[in-house]
């Protein structure tokens, strides 16, 4: 054979080689997806989310996001204490593990109606045994609904099954062993979900499975759906991964310990029905035998009451709503609808749902939320009241205004105009001491100078006052001063002289119930008893009795 030949052939079986290991490289690549990362393009945290069997943001690569902080510009779900940073969309529940104080289910089957569960104390079996569960709900670029769950095992032996169910309706569990469920479908409703993690082949590979809640039959079961590519992600962690929140006593989870999901819901069920839209009211976190339809159920996590919406949006304002300032709408699901508002009267800004309180007439409306879900529009409405503020009163005024400190019968206090649902009236101050509600309102006489404020009240707030003041003249006393006797008998040329303190003057005088006379001396008197009443500016008086002219 010629050198040239032997040359040929060296060259083909290195070309051969070459083809061969490209050839398994990308069969590898295929066989194997689990092996490469996949950044879900959310917007919290920030640089999106890392599906790669690990928990630390900027790990391995720096400025993507994931469940647990790590130095970088990445963000991350959970604090390194386990408080989330939107308790509204993200959780973490910790289980016991290992335990036979921990709860697990009893000949409890997947599709079983939840009425129909049972649970005990106990230890779960080790691989279907749960420490931690966590979830987070996201939204992409496109407003993309993304599903984000994670969950772990204690051994990593054979295959696990964890369900994550979403219901629309709720679920508790009973002390005595039981569950109760208010679906009203075999005890869950059309369309609730599970999402299905699978670590088959030893934990190694991370599979996504999706079921829907659907009628067969006479009855009603869970029917798995066909994934469309690219909605769905899941990974297990194939080294050693930080969890400083706590891993079955540890702080780092074992190759094969832990999974992670991400799902696509818009993606999803504008694959299944473009108009779907569902309220999830309940999660509930539980293990599994296998993906059969009658695989027994294992270990659980209490269930917990949530408030998601997937493909549909709630919309709600606070209750008392008042002519004043301005109220932020609470939006849970879709984003980026319109707000408008019938009947007209309601200042509503159509693009946030801020309502400018003090800008919109007194009234009731319908404010309706319109958005779009894989080009499917939607609607969802809600009714708002804005109630008046309350109006001051004009005037306050008395019966009386200037009183004895004798008096002894009840003063009106009546206000003029203004509006507002209770008429107050106060002592001290605008809003003080409350002395009563009403309009009029009658009190008892006050012992000393008192003013009254009144102001108009509501669920709104208050008014400013008008106020009535109530004087108490000073007591009034009177004595006599000096006194002179007839000159003989049966003169009349006697004379009294009062002195009076306390009062107001001018003073009037009257002896013995005769006519009235300005000057405190009365004179001309013959000899006998005598009575002087004073009486001065404000009707106040005071009788001196007894009054002895000696004949």
């Amino acid at each position: 054979m010629s050198n040239s030949t032997i040359q040929n052939l060296i060259q083909r079986f290195n070309i051969h080689r070459k083809m061969t290991a490209v050839l398994l490289v990308i069969f590898w690549g295929i066989m194997m997806p689990q092996v490469t990362a996949q950044i879900i393009p959310v917007i919290q945290p920030a640089g999106g989310f890392d599906i790669d069997g690990g928990l630390t943001a900027n790990t391995p690569a720096s400025g993507v996001g994931d469940w647990i902080e790590g130095p970088g510009s990445g963000g991350h779900v959970f604090h390194n204490n386990g408080l989330p940073l939107d308790a509204v969309k993200s959780n973490l529940i910790i289980d016991p593990y290992d335990s036979n104080s921990d709860r697990i289910y009893q000949a409890s089957k997947f599709n079983d109606n939840p009425n129909l569960w049972s649970w005990s104390n106990g230890k779960a079996s080790s691989k279907n045994d749960i420490n931690n569960t966590m979830y987070h709900i996201a939204t992409d670029a496109q407003n993309n609904t993304w599903l984000l769950v994670a969950s772990d095992r204690l051994s990593t032996n054979g295959a696990s099954y964890i369900d994550f169910e979403f219901l629309q309706h709720s679920l508790f569990r009973n002390n005595n062993g039981t569950f109760t469920s208010s679906g009203t479908e075999g005890g869950r409703t059309l369309n609730d979900f599970v999402v299905s993690m699978e670590y088959s082949n030893g934990g190694s590979v991370g599979t996504v499975r999706f079921y829907f809640w659907k009628q067969s039959g006479a009855g009603y079961k869970y029917v798995e759906q066909v994934l469309p590519a690219n909605v769905a992600y899941a990974r297990t962690n194939v080294s050693n991964e930080s969890m400083p929140i706590g891993a079955f006593g540890s702080t780092s989870y074992i190759p094969y310990q832990f999974v992670e999901a991400a799902v696509n819901l818009t993606a999803l069920f504008g694959s299944i029905d473009p108009c779907l839209g569902l309220n999830i009211r309940t999660l509930m976190v539980k293990t599994k035998a296998s993906t059969a339809e009658t695989a027994s159920l294992g270990d659980f996590v209490d269930p917990i009451q949530v408030r998601f919406n997937f493909g549909s949006a709630e919309i709600s304002y606070a209750t008392q709503l008042c002519q004043s300032g301005t109220a932020q709408v609470d939006l849970n699901g879709v984003l980026g609808g319109t707000f408008s508002s019938s009947p007209a009267g309601l200042s509503i800004n159509a693009t946030t749902g801020e309502i400018n309180l003090a800008a919109s007439q007194v009234g009731t409306y319908t404010v309706t939320y319109s958005f779009m879900t894989n080009n499917c529009p939607k609607q969802v409405t809600t009714t708002v009241t804005i109630s008046p503020l309350p109006v001051a009163p004009v005037s306050a005024s008395a019966s009386q205004t200037v009183i004895c400190s004798t008096y002894n019968n009840n003063v009106t206090l009546t206000a003029a105009g203004g509006s507002g649902d209770v008429l107050a009236w106060y002592s001290g101050s605008c809003g003080g001491t409350l002395v009563g509600t009403g309009n009029p309102l009658v009190i008892n006489p006050p012992a000393g100078t008192t003013t009254y404020y009144a102001r108009w009240e509501n669920a709104c707030g208050v008014s400013s006052c008008q106020s009535v003041t109530i004087t108490v003249s000073n007591d009034l006393n009177a004595s006599v001063n000096a006194s002179s006797q007839v000159s003989c008998y049966n003169e009349n040329n006697g004379q009294v002289e009062v002195t009076v303190s306390g009062g107001q003057s001018p003073f009037t005088y009257f002896l013995n119930g005769g006519a009235a006379q300005s000057s405190n001396i009365f004179s001309g008197l013959a000899a006998g008893m005598y009575s002087i009443v004073v009486s001065d500016i404000n009707g106040c008086s005071y009788t001196v009795s007894n009054i002895s002219i000696a004949n």
